[in-house]
């Protein structure tokens, strides 16, 4: 769809990295996200939603709401054009279980791309709950469980293992077909998800949750618990905790669940319909624990489109070296004060070591921001970053070991709030890995090549900093004051040697 517009020269500029559009054309909302083509972890470029309701009437007609066939329509031509002025490569347009139980579905996507240029592929349910679960495996490679995408029409299951969708099913369970749930209507449907569930019964394990309704269920219980640290992606909660929130969505009043769930009036029905069909769930598939994933099907789009090469990069650790490359003083300098602190960090397990090597990637990233308000830039850069392959409790990891990089202690509440939430052998290990960091960016200027000359030893009761090759020049007071402390904090003695 041409629109005589030419495409931005900042944009070209500032965005090097090839960009692909995915429009999903759901029963409930169509939306336009522009990613980053080709990355492992890719970034956002733009996100869009607009609430069109196209499957509100399609258990009682069969067809495709007018009115929001109207918005739908006003939505598309806005998003291709979007698309095309910002110069994505490629704009790759889904349908979904609206489009392809609706009689008129085939003619609604003939308008489509009349009026917009956009040609819709309309995915199976099978192919639906698959590339939901491609979803899930973008942000959480090592993921086996069951993953479930609650849309406006359908409900869809699939059984993730070994890096792999091993079995996919869809259900006509939408919260859209259960917004009165004691209707005919609804009782098919949850008759229709408890079949479905049956060959997903785990007894234990973990039942990931994909969509809307879902998510704003997860925000209700942040709000109701005072959680302190408000992201989405990786959110976890027991079986049990799970089952009590969705008993006090389904029994609470309109403005409680508003405020709580923060969603709109229009959008409590599919709040409760979501408590609903999660509660028929955990009674079905009995998992142990459940967790939010803020990725699903436009997600697994952008993973199905990935090389196997691609693929098999460490999620975390590919989007915490693009930071170092795109913000950093030094790339590269990360890598190399990983290797460094490699002594201090013998004992940790390789989950942690991990961590541990994200966190030295990341630690410069925020070297512009003001000195006053480093450590809070550096949390907020890891906890609320868009990183794939971390969970909570490892972003609070490396927002700790942030803070003590840059000051020692956060002075940001909601910092020290969450930080205070993780086991006090992993906020220990944090702030070792903190000071360390803190010790080789002073030592080094985080420039690379010096590390190597300056190394780290653990001896007899002490933590010995050892200057080569005439690297002593970089010795100091600052240096120094900085070795004892991390010594300190390891129940060592600082010593150097020359």
């Amino acid at each position: 769809m041409a629109t005589g517009l030419s495409v931005s020269k900042a944009r070209d500029a500032a965005v090097a990295t090839p960009l692909v559009g995915v429009v999903d054309i759901g029963s409930n909302s169509v939306r336009l996200v522009i990613f980053e083509d080709g990355v492992r972890s890719p970034d956002y470029f733009f996100n869009e939603k607009t609430i069109c309701q196209l499957g509100a009437d399609l258990g009682a007609t069969g067809r495709l709401s007018e009115d929001g066939k109207t918005r739908a329509l006003a939505a598309l031509t806005r998003y291709a054009a979007l698309a095309e002025n910002m110069g994505v490569a490629e704009t790759i347009a889904i349908g979904t279980a609206a489009l392809r139980e609706a009689e008129d579905g085939p003619e609604f996507r003939e308008e489509i791309t009349a009026r917009t240029g956009l040609k819709v592929r309309v995915v199976s349910g099978r192919e639906e709950a698959t590339l939901a679960a491609e979803g899930v495996l973008l942000g959480w490679p090592s993921f086996e469980g069951v993953v479930a995408d609650l849309g406006g029409s359908s409900l869809e299951l699939a059984k993730v293992k070994g890096g792999k969708v091993d079995h996919a099913i869809s259900s006509p369970s939408g919260h859209l077909r259960l917004t009165d749930i004691a209707s005919p209507e609804a009782r098919r449907a949850m008759m229709a998800l408890s079949a479905a569930a049956g060959p997903f019964a785990q007894d234990g394990g973990r039942l990931i949750l994909v969509g809307g309704a879902w998510r704003a269920l997860a925000k209700a219980h942040m709000a109701r618990e005072g959680y302190p640290f408000l992201v989405l992606q990786g959110y976890e909660l027991s079986c049990e905790a799970a089952r009590d929130l969705c008993e006090w969505a389904v029994a609470a009043s309109p403005s409680d669940l508003k405020k709580m769930a923060e969603v709109s009036s229009s959008r409590l029905t599919s709040v409760a319909a979501g408590a609903h069909a999660l509660l028929r769930l955990l009674e079905d598939i009995r998992p142990a624990e459940v967790a939010i994933s803020a990725f699903g099907v436009r997600e697994g789009v952008a993973h199905e489109r990935m090389s196997k090469a691609t693929r098999e990069d460490e999620p975390l650790i590919s989007a915490a070296r693009r930071a170092e490359t795109r913000n950093a003083r030094c790339p590269g300098f990360g890598d190399e004060l990983f290797d460094w602190m490699a002594p201090l960090i013998a004992d940790f397990d390789e989950e942690t070591r991990r961590l541990t090597h994200a966190t030295c990637l990341m630690h410069d990233v925020n070297w512009r921001a003001h000195p006053d308000y480093r450590a809070a830039a550096c949390f907020g850069a890891v906890t609320r970053a868009n990183l794939g392959g971390v969970g909570h409790k490892g972003r609070l990891f490396m927002g700790a070991a942030l803070v003590h990089r840059y000051k020692g202690s956060s002075q940001d509440r909601e910092a020290t709030e969450a930080i205070a939430r993780l086991p006090d052998h992993l906020r220990a290990k944090a702030e070792i890995v903190g000071r360390a960091a803190r010790l080789g960016a002073m030592l080094s200027g985080s420039i690379i090549g010096t590390l190597d000359h300056c190394g780290l030893t653990v001896e007899d009761g002490a933590l010995i900093l050892t200057y080569d090759n005439g690297a002593g020049v970089f010795a100091g007071e600052r240096v120094e004051r900085r070795l004892n402390a991390l010594a300190d904090r390891l129940g060592l003695a600082g010593e150097i040697r020359f």
